[in-house]
């Protein structure tokens, strides 16, 4: 009786051994995302959700998002006194995959996470990887119910510990290598020879003269975080408030640029934008897509009785820049008075509730960030101001607007006590002159109470205090935007420009542009005082004139 019992015990233990090795023959450990069984027992997730760039600074191998790859997810997994390990895991081609990169020191190390009684397995040379990297595994379970493929490899230069792998009800014809080729990590060129070669093709995005606007702005940037900079030029003019455009990034082997538009996005020119020259943008991250949203509007004025507001989020992925338009506001004006419309993206009627929460609809859940540009005023070549010329000398100049040339009467002014020289348009402008200021007043205006004129004075005080000032008088009106700018005779000034109403990305009705220009002793302060449906046509004229500016020493 107890030799029978003892027999069926150790039965038991056996039978409980062996299925427990059947269980383990099929299946991923728990980190690699695959429930071991039911029940009340909660293990805490090891996994920290993290972003690429905290991925990739976390291992040496940087692994790369295989292009067309959806619900991208990076993610971390930290143990005391070990090296992070690494997880990407995306869908591609309808197949979920799963990718581990840890740095283990001068061995191999299988990190894959897969317990499996693998059916077969077959060595492989990956291209695309360093040399150091090249040589892999790739391994294949045939089940029932379901097959795995694993690809191992290690980088003996790094010290990195790589795998992919993938499960499916069938992967016959399936090759894993190809994905696992496409995880190479592409040596960029540095950023700063990045915008070297941007600024190399120049020709392409640059605002030629006359072309569209003479004052335009560009900045270096890298709006869907790939590596791979981008330039975007623009420049926001005419009465309709129209911003024109040109994009283009760098090519991952530095040989040039592209275009980054749609196909059909540019027939001639560059395209219309919504207002992009903004100090900050609103930035909102999918995770899920891998993609980044930044939002602006898009004002557009058709004459006097007509205008629309469009809210747009702008979205750059794998070369395509795109324009997603969320809400729009349509005004006009009639003799019952304002009437106003709003619509949805689609053109639909909406409510006023729904146009106002649209952005915060549209990217709810996302995680939410800032850009901040830093865009690079460039202003338009003027004639030079000849300091042989006398103060009233009148010549001609020829200049460029709206594409065409102008011949232009100009005279010669020489203003000691503010300690400048310049030439203004006679023939547009009347001057008025003090021992304080300079003032030119379009000659359409009402002398007394002008609304289009450039003004220039003199300040004792240095050009970044009196900018300070400035930025306080106009920030409690209008969303400010503040860079530097090159004046062809002056040099280097702090630009500041109040156009949009404060915080509602809408056109003011009255802007103001002001240079505050260094000089020896202080500083001159031109300002340029504009009305919107206006700011065209005087925006030019005072930007050619500016160009002749050049600083004297002042005479007390």
């Amino acid at each position: 009786m107890k030799k029978t019992a003892a027999i069926v015990g150790s039965m038991l233990i056996l039978t409980l051994i062996l299925m427990l090795t059947l269980t383990a023959c099929g299946q991923r450990d728990p980190v690699a995302g695959t429930p071991q069984a039911d029940g009340p027992v909660q293990i805490p997730n090891p996994w920290r959700d993290v972003t690429e760039a905290e991925a990739k600074g976390s291992c040496p191998g940087s692994l790369r998002v295989p292009d067309g790859a959806q619900n991208v997810k990076w993610s971390i997994m930290e143990t005391s006194g070990e090296p992070a390990l690494v997880q990407l895991a995306f869908d591609l081609n309808g197949l979920s995959f799963t990718a581990r990169e840890q740095t283990n020191s001068n061995k191999a190390a299988d990190i894959s996470g897969m317990y499996y009684s693998w059916t077969a397995q077959s060595d492989v040379t990956l291209q695309n990887w360093e040399e150091s990297a090249k040589s892999g595994t790739i391994y294949r379970y045939i089940g029932e119910d379901e097959w795995a493929d694993l690809c191992v490899w290690y980088d003996t230069a790094k010290g990195v510990s790589y795998s992919l792998s993938v499960t499916a009800k069938d992967l016959d014809g399936f090759d894993l290598q190809a994905i696992a080729e496409a995880l190479a990590a592409t040596t960029l060129p540095s950023v700063e020879e990045q915008q070297r070669i941007l600024e190399a093709n120049r020709n392409l995005w640059a605002f030629d003269e006359g072309e569209f606007a003479p004052d335009w702005y560009y900045t270096f940037t890298d709006l869907d975080h790939n590596g791979l900079w981008e330039v975007i030029s623009a420049s926001t003019q005419g009465t309709g408030i129209f911003t024109y455009a040109h994009f283009y990034e760098v090519l991952p082997d530095g040989s040039g640029v592209r275009n980054l538009y749609h196909a059909d996005a540019q027939i001639e020119g560059p395209d219309d934008w919504p207002e992009i020259i903004r100090d900050s943008l609103p930035c909102y991250y999918d995770r899920a897509a891998d993609r980044y949203y930044y939002v602006c509007a898009n004002d557009v004025r058709d004459g006097a009785a007509h205008s629309m507001r469009q809210l747009a989020a702008l979205c750059l992925k794998d070369g395509v820049a795109e324009w997603e338009y969320l809400a729009s506001l349509d005004v006009q004006w009639t003799e019952a008075g304002e009437q106003k419309t709003y619509m949805d993206g689609a053109g639909d009627a909406i409510s006023e509730q729904d146009y106002d929460s649209a952005v915060e609809r549209r990217f709810s859940g996302m995680e939410q960030s800032e850009l901040t540009p830093d865009w690079i005023a460039v202003t338009s070549t003027a004639p030079a101001a000849e300091t042989s010329r006398q103060d009233g000398e009148r010549f001609e100049a020829v200049i460029v607007l709206e594409g065409m040339e102008e011949t232009v009467q100009y005279e010669h002014i020489r203003n000691d006590t503010l300690g400048l020289e310049m030439d203004y348009d006679y023939e547009s402008f009347a001057r008025q002159s003090g021992s304080d200021r300079e003032r030119f007043i379009s000659i359409w205006d009402n002398a007394e109470n002008p609304e289009n004129y450039l003004e220039l004075t003199y300040s004792a005080e240095d050009a970044h205090t009196v900018a300070a000032s400035v930025r306080a008088e106009l920030s409690q009106k209008y969303d400010l935007l503040e860079s530097t700018r090159e004046l062809d005779h002056a040099g280097t000034c702090l630009y500041i420009e109040a156009s949009v109403l404060k915080g509602t990305n809408t056109m003011a009705d009255r802007m103001q542009l002001i240079h505050i220009i260094p000089a020896s002793n202080g500083c001159v302060v031109a300002r340029e005082y504009l009305a919107i449906e206006a700011s065209e046509g005087f925006g030019r004229r005072f930007s050619y004139m500016l160009n002749t500016l050049s600083i004297m020493d002042r005479q007390s």
